[in-house]
């Protein structure tokens, strides 16, 4: 199923709501699509709070439907892209902003420099959001949400770690991630962290330039039209931003470009195709790109406000090649002068090819990010045991048997579970990995029987003396989902002796 988010606004803006599944038609590449399925998400949250945790009971759930609406907004303050000025004056401005929200408004604020920060996970309290912008003093945070460094040496250990053999690497391709590396991987963690919530995400992408851009008609596939072996970085982002229901809103953090801009308000050539890469993210995302405007706060919220009311319309493609070529979307709606806001289309993406380099990219990814993934939910419980001064943890891992794509082969529907259990130091370096992999084939009844009940099993893992944090990360048999786990360690380990 293709799932399209659509936000219908009248002639002044507004969001119109009371609108059916039978007032809006779909079109795939110019083919009348039949909608399968319908539902409305606001940026209400429902009144239930969630049930505390139990003790020593770790989530990577961000609130769960009862305290969660289903639409959500991150902003991203890209340092890594923006020249300081621009920095200074953006930053501004989004204080300006964090200071009008309201209570309805969920909204995520990080960070992007030479990784990424988590100043502020979803919040709707502006206070919280402003002190954590404010406490943000050149690449360190004075709360403990800071992050450890992205370093070459840093993605060296936990590929050497997490490999099965050695592959004949040697340590001359450690080398310090480019710009372009930086910008996809943050886009790939903040998807993979958001992905797990219903409904329509918003990214606010505070940038001078978006070194991004989604603009291959077919990701799969080569200029000369041959399959490609391993997903590239732009189908990896392209996958987790679609997957993730991500609509991208870049605004332009230079504000009236410098000789850009002629008296009449008109953007000269030369810097439209600057701004190119802004225009397509947000066409093929569902969002909006804001440029030549000096008021970055009006812009957040304007792109927040798109939030408020969405439909999202779901359909299954017909007579389509799942080769990751691009198909065009049109969405009309059977409203007088309504305003129709929608992603333009959607790659066929066939299923997620299980390379290992592909999957060792996804993991080490989930392994030194700031920010847990979450389109697989993981719940542990954590129990410890002390002997011969070692600590051991037993670990009580329940999944949602739900999430997951069983498929039918020889009398048995199959699906293959794969863990890796990753401690690391209080510097963020990876010190111990295992990995386990729990494969599945069973029969119709045991399968009812595990989607009732949902799936657990237990893991033992003796730990380090100086292990800081314990990260367990769930891989869905290489289509591509992933969830992870971050469990502090320093309460189930002895007092330092002084």
């Amino acid at each position: 199923m293709v799932q399209v988010n659509v936000s219908v606004l009248d002639k002044h803006g507004k969001p119109i709501q009371g609108l059916g599944k039978d007032d809006f038609e779909l079109w795939d590449d110019r083919k009348p699509q039949p909608i399968s399925s319908f539902s409305i998400h606001t940026n209400q949250p429902t009144p239930n709070a969630a049930d505390p945790l139990p003790a020593d009971t770790y989530t990577n759930d961000l609130g769960g439907p009862a305290t969660v609406p289903s639409s959500v907004t991150v902003i991203l303050l890209d340092a890594l892209n923006t020249a300081f000025f621009d920095q200074s004056r953006a930053r501004t401005q989004i204080v300006k902003y964090l200071r009008t929200i309201q209570p309805t408004d969920r909204v995520a604020l990080y960070m992007l420099r030479d990784h990424l920060l988590v100043l502020h996970d979803f919040t709707s309290d502006a206070s919280r959001l402003v002190q954590a912008l404010n406490d943000y003093k050149g690449g360190k945070l004075s709360s403990d949400l800071d992050t450890p460094e992205t370093t070459a040496q840093n993605r060296w250990n936990i590929q050497m770690a997490l490999a099965e053999k050695d592959a004949g690497i040697d340590e001359s391709q450690a080398i310090t991630p480019a710009r372009l590396d930086i910008t996809t991987e943050a886009l790939r963690l903040i998807a993979d962290h958001v992905g797990g919530l219903p409904g329509r995400k918003s990214l606010i992408w505070v940038a001078g330039d978006f070194p991004f851009n989604i603009e291959s008609n077919n990701l799969e596939r080569t200029q000369d039209g041959r399959l490609t072996q391993f997903a590239s970085q732009f189908e990896l982002t392209a996958r987790a931003l679609v997957n993730a229901n991500i609509a991208i809103y870049p605004v332009d953090a230079r504000g009236l470009i410098g000789g850009g801009v002629q008296d009449s308000g008109v953007v000269q050539a030369s810097d439209m195709t600057a701004l190119a890469p802004m225009r397509t993210l947000a066409a093929r995302t569902g969002g909006r790109a804001f440029y030549s405007s000096n008021d970055v706060m009006g812009s957040i919220r304007d792109a927040i406000s798109d939030s408020q009311f969405t439909y999202e319309l779901g359909f299954y493609p017909s007579d389509v090649k799942w080769d990751g070529s691009f198909h065009s979307i049109r969405v009309k709606v059977k409203a007088p002068g309504a305003q129709v806001h929608a992603r333009e289309g959607y790659f066929a993406f066939g299923e997620s090819r299980d390379a290992p380099d592909t999957r060792m990219a996804l993991i080490s990814e989930a392994a030194k990010g700031p920010l847990e993934a979450t389109q697989l939910s993981v719940r542990a419980h954590v129990s410890s045991n002390q002997s011969n001064d070692e600590t051991k943890l037993t670990l009580a891992i329940a999944l949602d048997s739900r999430q997951f794509d069983f498929e039918e082969k020889n009398g048995a529907w199959n699906e293959l579970i794969e863990f890796a259990f990753l401690q690391l130091d209080d510097k963020g370096k990876v010190i111990r990995t295992s990995r386990r992999e729990f494969p599945l084939a069973l029969d119709v009844d045991t399968l009812q029987q595990l989607m009732a009940q949902g799936l657990s099993l237990e893991q033992d893992l003796p730990i380090l003396p100086n292990a800081a944090q314990l990260r367990v990360i769930v891989f869905d048999g290489g289509r591509g989902k992933l969830g992870s786990l971050q469990i502090p360690l320093a309460p189930y380990l002895p007092p330092v002796r002084k």
